[in-house]
């Protein structure tokens, strides 16, 4: 059997953080590695302290970070990044940077975020 480990992304992790989602509890008490892009850091922190102010977001930081293994963005992943067609992947900035992310280290990316659905090398958890 092929070893798995993951790549949460923001929407995985604001629906662990959120709702508890099951399958993302699943994966965090698993034996398997777990990874975060720098990317969802940002993007975590944002909405966080929107909601409940700088220490909010620093506190759901922090809790990714001890969490997970956190993935810087490379110039290779920059790169791969910016070769994603507009018309066959519709996510922006981050979303590229974090799927790019996902494939330059052979991560199953977890999400629910409807501009991953049906790419491979994705676990999808949202909305069928």
């Amino acid at each position: 059997m092929i070893p798995i480990a993951y790549l949460l992304d923001t929407w995985a992790w604001i629906d662990h953080l959120k709702n508890n989602n099951p399958a993302v509890s699943l994966i965090l008490r698993g034996n398997e590695p777990v990874f975060t892009s720098v990317v969802t850091l940002t993007e975590i922190f944002i909405l966080s302290q929107r909601g409940g102010g700088r220490e909010q977001g620093e506190r759901a930081v922090r809790f990714i970070s001890e969490g997970s293994r956190i993935l810087p963005v490379t110039p290779e992943i920059a790169i791969r990044a910016g070769t994603y067609e507009k018309k066959k992947f519709a996510g922006g900035i981050a979303d590229r940077l974090i799927r790019a992310t996902s494939e330059n280290n052979n991560l199953l990316l977890v999400t629910g975020d409807q501009h991953f659905k049906g790419l491979a090398g994705v676990q999808y958890l949202g909305k069928k």
